[in-house]
């Protein structure tokens, strides 16, 4: 029976945070799945042949996209993945570690359990929220902060304590707050309100217009309404807005400064429960939004500074498909030799 750390959010299995005390001396063939609802990444680590591998499937988020298809996106990646391998045919791992992008229940990922139970024969199968992976990447497995914003957006610590804390990750129905999916939501709602003259005149008309290849209110909202997936269509309006603060637009400045004082809150939630004794705390960010640059990072660094000046904003230290293959390989080894063994890699994709 697995045993689940819970925050207000979260089912988190504990020992994919605290694993076995006794580090185990042997050579590793390691599966990291990082499953999003677009794409899936497979990443494969053999220890003793040296190779670290990383394909591509399908999308494999089972809570929007249904079991089948997530199934099927993991198999593509993993085979993909394989193919590229000195053996293809070996499908063996010591351990396969699925991170998903979806807050669910341990029954849920018992259930996702036995679909990658029946894609790898694995000796070990755990899988987890996608939010793992991300704190992985931006901390690569010590304490400190993380915070996903991409489409949507969730904040994650693990303390000097190994305490584990969320903030946040509520959805776009109801959160989603330092987004791309809010940013993005903002832009068009600045659009919207200077049309019919309750807002300033912004770059951004001109930009979400050839975004949505629209020329008026209606056919902007036409284009949100009329699509699979609304929420990721209003989230790509956040590159507009990114283009028009480079440019000096003060709307849209102000956009990545309601942003920032969102993240700001997550800090500040996160250190209500949270101890760190050291003079820096990593505060990490993974996530499409990021891409924006200094003027989505800027504010935050101001904002942040006011919530605890140890608080070190930053770029993830690795892509989600190493910090992935990092817990895997912290699982059996622990925390030193996993992470020289992930830093001697080139290229981590």
């Amino acid at each position: 029976m697995t045993d689940y750390i819970t925050t207000s959010m979260l089912y988190i299995p504990k020992e994919i945070i605290h694993p076995p005390e006794n580090a185990q001396d042997k050579q590793l063939r390691i599966l990291a799945i990082d499953g999003g609802g677009t794409k899936t990444s497979a990443t494969i680590v053999d220890t003793e042949t040296g190779e670290c591998i990383t394909e591509f499937g399908g999308g494999s988020n089972a809570r929007s996209l249904g079991i089948e298809t997530a199934k099927s996106g993991i198999a593509e990646a993993v085979n993909n993945a394989l193919a590229k391998t000195q053996n293809p045919s070996n499908n063996s791992f010591d351990l396969t570690l699925a991170i998903i992008a979806s807050n669910d229940t341990p029954d849920f990922h018992q259930k996702f359990n036995t679909i990658l139970g029946s894609i790898t024969n694995s000796e070990k199968i755990i899988s987890c929220t996608d939010t793992i992976g991300a704190w992985a990447a931006a901390t690569k497995c010590l304490p400190g902060i993380s915070f996903i914003t991409g489409t949507g957006s969730q904040c994650l610590a693990v303390d000097d304590n190994g305490k584990v804390w969320s903030a946040g990750g509520c959805d776009w129905y109801v959160g989603d707050e330092g987004s791309g999916f809010q940013i993005g939501k903002l832009g068009i709602s600045s659009v919207l309100k200077f049309n019919d003259s309750r807002g300033e005149k912004t770059l951004l008309t001109d930009l979400i217009y050839n975004h949505f290849q629209a020329n008026s209110s209606p056919e902007i909202l036409h284009k949100i309404h009329f699509t699979d997936n609304p929420k990721a269509t209003i989230a790509s309006a956040a590159e507009c807005v990114s283009e028009a603060a480079q440019l000096g637009d003060e709307i849209a400045q102000g956009i990545f400064n309601i942003a920032a004082k969102e993240i700001a809150e997550h800090a500040k939630a996160i250190l209500k429960e949270c101890t760190f004794r050291g003079d820096e705390i990593i505060f990490g960010f993974t996530g499409s939004t990021t891409k924006a640059g200094d003027v989505f990072m800027d504010p935050i660094k101001n904002e942040l500074k006011k919530v605890d000046k140890r608080l070190n904003p930053q770029r993830a230290q690795l892509s989600a498909a190493m910090g992935t293959a990092l817990l895997g390989l912290k699982y059996f080894w622990g925390q030193e030799k996993a992470s020289k063994y992930i830093e001697s890699i080139p290229e981590t994709e």
